[in-house]
């Protein structure tokens, strides 16, 4: 477990065992939808490495991940199975080398899926600088997609966007400016539940989600 992920999961009990009052509240937020779904086979720009398949360029915490699923959105075999750990804590993917320029807007989005095995989980979208100060966390649904939770904290904005796609996937994400500041992590977490906080538990070691196609790119439109 690296050191950097340790720090970062130090910063999430930290975040959600106390009250901040920089957050922004889920009500405040605004909702985008996508354009299409999907408008095409494959992301746009990104900035994040390894392709839809997420072959390389990530690293785990609390997690195993397991590429060349089939079944992905545009019918191939390179889904990727994120599987929670049996210990407690996080189950994540988080993205090796990521940059987010400051006064910059990205939409940063990933198609997701229930396993259809194992316990429900959902997905956590995290992304945040390199003080672990001024994230933006956003909760989607396996079961339909929409948006449960979410915070952001100043002077980082944020919108959340969702829509469905072929086979009981779900295209999800976020739009975020961390404006005077500058961003290096991104990150999808299992969740045992629609609130922040869920994100941390203990795992089953058989239960997870399965993605395909994160991506990361300048601009506001989704």
């Amino acid at each position: 477990m690296s050191k950097l992920f340790v720090l970062q999961m130090i910063r999430i009990i930290a975040l959600f065992g106390v009250v901040c009052a920089a957050a922004v509240p889920a009500s405040a937020q605004s909702i985008l939808t996508f354009n299409s779904a999907p408008p095409a086979c494959g992301p746009v720009g990104n900035i994040l490495a390894g392709g839809n398949g997420m072959t390389s360029g990530w690293s785990l915490g609390g997690a195993t991940l397991t590429n060349g699923q089939p079944g992905d959105p545009c019918g191939g075999a390179t889904a990727s199975k994120l599987i929670e750990g049996a210990a407690a804590g996080g189950h994540s993917t988080y993205a090796t080398t990521v940059s987010f320029a400051a006064s910059t807007a990205y939409t940063c989005d990933i198609y997701f899926k229930a396993l259809g095995s194992g316990s429900a989980r959902n997905l956590l979208v995290y992304a945040d600088d390199a003080t672990f100060t001024h994230g933006a966390f956003a909760i989607f649904r396996a079961s339909d997609g929409v948006l449960t939770d979410s915070t952001v904290h100043s002077p980082t904005t944020m919108s959340s966007t969702n829509t469905s796609a072929a086979g009981s996937w779900f295209r999800v994400g976020i739009t975020l400016n961390f404006n005077a500041n500058t961003g290096n992590w991104m990150s999808f977490y299992l969740t045992n539940g629609t609130t922040l906080g869920s994100q941390s538990y203990t795992g089953d070691g058989a239960s997870g989600l399965l993605l395909w196609g994160p991506s990361c790119r300048v601009g506001s439109s989704p």
